[in-house]
């Protein structure tokens, strides 16, 4: 819990920071948003490495389980960096560039997903024919 709230902290400081320099020179605003981004995401991957631990332990146990939540983490990834990538295009300005970005983090999921939907219907061929 004092991960969450040193990563809160951060983002209100940040914040502040981004205003008060918006004012001045917007140049420098950009740079304090992108390093505190930067900062969170490191203070997450610390804070998650204990838990990726755990589930790399289940995993090894459960294969079939395995590969499934391994591409649903993937998807999981995947869909908070094209949501982050966005969100920093949108706050530049960059709406094009947000939407594609969207786009792309989509794509790579769906193509992701299609191993997924071939194991279910492969299951529902199974089963009708029983």
């Amino acid at each position: 819990m004092s991960m969450l709230y040193k990563a809160l902290f951060l983002i209100v400081c940040a914040a502040i920071m981004s205003v008060l320099l918006k004012k001045n020179g917007g140049e420098f605003s950009f740079v304090i948003i992108i390093l505190s981004a930067v900062s969170i995401a490191v203070i997450v991957l610390i804070y998650a490495g204990e838990k990726i631990e755990a589930l790399k332990d289940f995993l090894s146990q459960n294969t079939n389980a395995g590969e499934l939540i391994l591409l649903g983490v993937k998807a999981l990834i995947i869909a908070y960096l094209s949501e982050t990538v966005a969100d920093t295009c949108r706050d530049m300005g960059q709406t094009a560039l947000a939407s594609k970005a969207e786009l792309a983090g989509k794509g790579v999921i769906f193509v992701l997903s299609v191993p997924v939907f071939l194991k279910i219907a492969d299951m529902v061929l199974k089963f009708s024919e029983i």
